[in-house]
């Protein structure tokens, strides 16, 4: 549903091992699902699954980055 790695660049994933990857993700997909912002983002887009699966418009980016700041930095230390 949401590639982290069309969220953070290859440098910042690099600091996460595979399982903290794969809960920021399973983060990730909770914010996609539930989030009305990210939703608003997300609608205004035809093909909205394409859009998230390859290279997200900058609005979802910096909203996803935003949501995800605060899991990405805990799971990293």
């Amino acid at each position: 549903m949401c590639k982290i790695n069309t969220v953070f660049s290859a440098k910042e994933l690099k600091a996460l091992r595979p399982k903290e990857r794969r809960a920021l993700e399973k983060q990730a997909v909770h914010h996609v699902r539930t989030s009305p912002e990210i939703h608003k983002i997300i609608s205004k887009h035809p093909k909205v699954r394409t859009i998230i699966r390859t290279k997200p418009d900058g609005s979802f980016r910096a909203a996803m980055r935003k949501k995800l700041r605060a899991t990405f930095n805990k799971l990293k230390d």
